[in-house]
């Protein structure tokens, strides 16, 4: 893709600043507020930048596994959300020398990130293999594989100004899925996290951060403040987890899944 992993961070607030699920990201997560300019700050650096913030303070205090992982769900996965909403764009100018973001989200999905991750998830959760992959693995690649019908299809194509809806409506589900692969990462951490009661907290606050704004997303703050408290502040306590867990069932709806795609 021609960048860093870094750079997708860092680069976010000028590439994905008219995103709206980046733009919720940033909100949800920011605690406090530039005096200056009034820009929104996250662990005294820019909020726009809350991912590589994340990730670099896991190595810094050398907690490595946590910050592998936060490459992957943080960087990596609002990348291809990037990537996916630039796919639509480029639908709609309907230039077809220019296509090629949706197979950039394909590759950075595929690549063994994020793939490997919900193939090790689902059969925690009950999920079978569909043709070789996991459930959720094989939701994201057959609408990716949709998607990428539509910049080459000479009958339903981007050159039809009709088959935008349908782009839209592919894109919406391939994030979904996404996130429904993070969800699963959080409840497990929460749940079966096999390590120290100190690296379960490191891992629950981590993919408490990528999943959460989700949840204020769907418009609810104050759950989401709840939530945050027991989840995100290092202070995780297993008594939290009933609640938290029908939390997040509750919201999966105006998330776009059901139950049956977080699975038990």
């Amino acid at each position: 893709i021609g960048m860093s992993v870094e750079s997708m961070s860092l680069e976010a607030n000028y590439r994905m600043d008219d995103e709206l699920l980046f733009q919720q990201y940033v909100y949800a997560l920011y605690d406090d507020v530039d005096k200056t300019d009034g820009s929104f700050l996250f662990d005294n650096r820019p909020a726009t930048e809350y991912a590589n913030t994340i990730v670099n303070d896991a190595f810094d205090a050398g907690i490595l596994n946590t910050g592998c992982l936060a490459v992957k769900v943080l960087h990596v996965w609002m990348w291809i959300v990037h990537k996916l909403q630039l796919a639509v764009q480029q639908c709609d100018a309907g230039i077809p020398e220019n296509y090629g973001a949706i197979d950039e989200a394909a590759t950075l999905w595929e690549s063994g990130l994020l793939f490997d991750m919900a193939e090790e998830l689902g059969p925690r959760f009950g999920h079978k293999q569909i043709d070789g992959i996991t459930y959720l693995n094989r939701q994201i690649i057959d609408r990716l594989k949709k998607a990428q019908v539509y910049h080459q299809d000479k009958t339903n194509s981007c050159q039809s100004k009709n088959a935008l809806g349908g782009l839209r409506i592919i894109v919406k589900e391939i994030v979904s899925y996404m996130t429904a692969v993070l969800i699963q990462q959080l409840i497990f951490s929460m749940v079966d996290y096999p390590d120290s009661s100190s690296a379960q907290e490191d891992m629950v606050e981590l993919m408490s951060f990528a999943v959460l704004p989700r949840i204020m997303g769907c418009g609810h703050e104050m759950m989401y403040d709840d939530l945050y408290d027991k989840l995100a502040t290092r202070n995780f306590d297993k008594n939290s987890i009933p609640f938290a867990t029908n939390a997040i069932h509750s919201h999966l709806n105006c998330l776009g899944l059901s139950c049956d795609d977080i699975g038990t």
